[in-house]
């Protein structure tokens, strides 16, 4: 009785080593910021020397208070592309003549590493189509562009942007052709530093695979719920577009 009962607490206990064993590998998989198939790069100065990321202050982002502060803080953080930093920032519309048109000539002879949007305006996704098509043709454009809180053309920007984020909206905003003003809050605002941090650390686009949804939770972080937007005609969800449940 004695060796039966030392023997099933030796079992007990090997029991509770693997369990807890088995739960530290789960937590440490769980704690991984970006799948490990994500080319990253390591680098301790944010340079223009690898391409610059072109973040572009539209609706909502573009008012002198806010583009000042952003320059600020990003030019803290990157460094601007004009004293060799990472961030080569355009404001719409004074950068742009009035026309996002103009977005070709703007970025036609800069060494870009990725495109930010921050509101864009309408038709920004027909001049995304026409730097692709007088750049790179029928190859697909070689890195990421992000567009948060965008005033475009929804189907538009699904089929030439590599994420789309925006806060979740009501039937009525949906429905309204007019441009809709979301209020850019400090959750937005680090949602925007952490998607530049995210686009600095990688090589090329973003995959869009399975495990897209991992990586978008780590660009907007772990407080904002996500899901995809879904199409309110359709029915159909979008791969590459998300929306977040307003805080």
């Amino acid at each position: 009785m004695k060796r039966n009962s030392i023997l099933a607490a030796a079992a007990i206990l090997l029991l509770i080593f693997f369990s807890c064993k088995e739960k530290v590998q789960n937590e440490s998989m769980a704690q991984s910021s970006l799948p490990e198939e994500e080319e990253q790069i390591v680098q301790k100065k944010y340079t223009n020397e690898n391409g610059s990321i072109c973040v572009i202050f539209g609706y909502g982002f573009n008012d002198d208070k806010f583009y000042d502060d952003a320059l600020e803080k990003l030019g803290a953080i990157y460094g601007l592309d004009d004293e060799g930093g990472l961030i080569f920032p355009l404001r719409y519309p004074e950068d742009f003549k009035s026309k996002i048109d103009n977005l070709y000539e703007k970025v036609d002879k800069k060494n870009l590493r990725g495109m930010i949007f921050l509101g864009a305006p309408e038709k920004t996704y027909i001049a995304l189509y026409k730097i692709k098509e007088s750049v790179y043709g029928n190859a697909n454009i070689p890195y990421s562009i992000f567009s948060f809180f965008p005033q475009d053309d929804t189907l538009g920007q699904e089929s030439i942007c590599d994420l789309v984020v925006e806060y979740e909206r009501s039937a009525a905003e949906e429905a309204t052709k007019t441009e809709i003003e979301m209020p850019i809050d400090e959750n937005a605002e680090r949602v925007v530093i952490s998607a530049i941090e995210y686009m600095a650390n990688i090589n090329g686009p973003m995959k869009t695979d399975g495990n897209l949804h991992e990586r978008v939770q780590t660009i907007v972080g772990p407080d904002n719920r996500i899901h995809r937007y879904t199409d309110s005609d359709s029915g159909i969800q979008a791969l590459n577009h998300y929306v977040m449940e307003k805080r």
